[in-house]
């Protein structure tokens, strides 16, 4: 890639989408998520792009890269407070949705104000099984853990956060 910026861009294009979703799973903010896709690039260019030569091809390129952002969150988040994540997670006010799909708004504000309930690792499994439709081996590899333990860690986040649906109440502005 180095003196190559068409590849660099075609390796951006093609993988931010992905390191997006995988830091927002961990960090919970757009803004925060940002911070640390810039940081998983940077990383890859410091010494010359030494981090890619030194992958060693064992898992795919985009599984490698979502580890990545995932340490590159799990760093973040530990050295910023919760207060500051939430804080950056707030979008500005008088945001306001059409008033066609209101109900699908709603339905969609929900799931992701339980999701951010969820402990990091259940947003990411999640995230990964069902918006990036990763096969299991993947997603074993960016957590660290067998194959075989990805449909129970699974299943068990599905049912957290079915838990967090069901507590919620019915009109949260009443």
């Amino acid at each position: 890639l180095a003196g190559d910026p068409a590849a660099w861009e075609a390796l951006v294009a093609s993988t931010r989408p992905i390191l997006e979703r995988a830091a927002r799973s961990v960090v919970g903010s757009p803004e925060a998520a940002e911070e640390v896709v810039q940081a998983v690039y940077a990383l890859l260019c410091e010494d010359s792009f030494r981090a890619l030569r030194e992958f060693r091809g064992e898992s795919r390129v985009t599984t490698w890269l979502v580890s990545i952002a995932v340490r590159q969150g799990r760093m973040f988040v530990r050295g910023e407070t919760r207060r500051k994540v939430r804080e950056a997670a707030q979008g500005p006010e008088g945001e306001v949705d059409p008033a066609d799909g209101a109900a699908e708004s709603e339905i969609r504000e929900a799931l992701e104000a339980a999701r951010e309930e969820l402990s990091p690792r259940d947003r990411l499994i999640l995230v990964l099984a069902y918006e990036d439709g990763r096969p299991h081996a993947e997603i074993a590899a960016v957590l660290g853990v067998s194959v075989n333990s990805v449909g129970p860690l699974l299943a068990r986040a599905r049912a957290r956060l079915g838990e967090k649906l069901r507590v919620r109440p019915a009109d949260s502005t009443a």
